[in-house]
Formats: C-alpha cells, structure tokens, sequence
C-alpha cells in the first residue's frame, strides 16, 4: 500500500503530466496525508466480497470510497489483496487479443488509489455523494498511467496480429 502511495506521489511531480494534471494528484495525496496522521481520511482493507455487499452486489469491486455520515470522515475501503492485484492479468480471459505489453501492475495499484482519493475530494467537497462520480475518478486515476507511460487494463488496445 505505502508503495503505491508513493507511486501516486511520484506521478503528482511527473513532467509527463501538465501543472494542473499535477495539481489533481498534489490534491489527492493530499487527501491521504502521511501515513498514521489523522486528518480525517483513512484507508481499510476488505475481501471482494465485503465490498461487494456495500456497493449493492457489484461483482469485485477494488474499492470504494465513503463518507461517514456522523465524523465526516473520508473511508477509502480497497481489497485485502490489494499488494497482489494485477500479478497475473495478462493471462485472464478478459485481456486476451489484447496488448498487455505496456501495463504496469504498479501503475495499475496507483491508479486505483487516485480513483478513489478523487472520489474522497469530490464527496468532502460537495459534502455528500455526488451524481455521476466516475468520469471524473477515472480521468484522475489515468494520470498514473500519463506519468509512467503505462497502458490501463481499462482501456487496453488489441494486439497487433503481426
């Protein structure tokens, strides 16, 4: 998890990004402050199927983002696998004809955290859910991949047939 952190403190300095692309990842490491500092943020680990159940049956979530109706607080809930997603994508299902060759599982654990801290800023922002958060949680967790030129498993290419 602190490596992944890291990473997201990497790409927010990356000149591969615009200033206000790195803006956008300063503000979410922001969010998730130094590691044991209350700031009214945290990070928990849950199974698939915990997360699953709170987000309305949605099959395999890797995470979610809360806020605590009574502290205010922003929960990031990410699987208790966390440290090992990604390992073995290139060979499920899903990504076959796809090119692979540029995905990072690094990258991929990074992107993850940015999604769900742009969720937190946007949810105390707003002081509540918002309606229709992912675009915006998607485009920042796209900035890890910008920064290290890495491809998304969300969004792969199909491999050339050469």
């Amino acid at each position: 998890m602190s490596k992944s952190l890291d990473d997201v403190r990497k790409a927010s300095t990356s000149k591969d990004l615009t200033r206000s692309e790195r803006q956008t990842l300063a503000k979410i490491v922001n969010l998730y402050g130094k590691p044991g500092e209350r700031n009214g943020a945290g990070v928990f680990f849950r199974s698939a199927k915990e997360l699953s159940a709170v987000k309305g049956g949605v099959r395999e979530p890797l995470g979610i983002t809360i806020l605590g109706p009574k502290t205010g607080n922003i929960g990031i809930f990410v699987r208790d696998n966390f440290a090992k997603l990604y390992h073995d994508f290139k060979g499920s299902r899903a990504n076959l004809g796809k090119d692979t060759s540029k995905v990072s599982p690094a990258a991929e654990r990074a992107n993850i955290l940015a999604h769900e801290g742009q969720h937190g800023i946007d949810i105390r922002a707003a002081g509540g859910y918002i309606k229709n958060p992912e675009p915006n949680a998607y485009q920042s967790g796209g900035l890890i991949n910008k920064a290290f030129g890495a491809s998304s498993v969300n969004n792969l290419p199909p491999a050339d047939d050469e």
